[in-house]
């Protein structure tokens, strides 16, 4: 159910912003850690991966960071 461009991305194991957690989980795989915070009222979800941070609202993908 998800178009090309994602499963192209996906298939190179990469990662967008806008992706949900599970199109980041089939293209990297299971986080080494998910901890939940809530900021500003809103939950955020973040995935940990080999020191890399992914930030989930709402269950996309905001941010990426090292």
């Amino acid at each position: 159910q998800w178009d090309d461009y994602i499963w192209h991305t996906i298939d190179k194991h990469n990662i967008l912003t806008g992706m949900t957690t599970r199109q980041v989980w089939v293209s990297w795989g299971e986080p080494d850690k998910i901890m939940k915070e809530t900021v500003s009222n809103k939950e955020i979800i973040k995935y940990i991966y080999q020191g890399k941070t992914l930030l989930f609202e709402s269950d996309t993908l905001i941010s990426a960071s090292e």
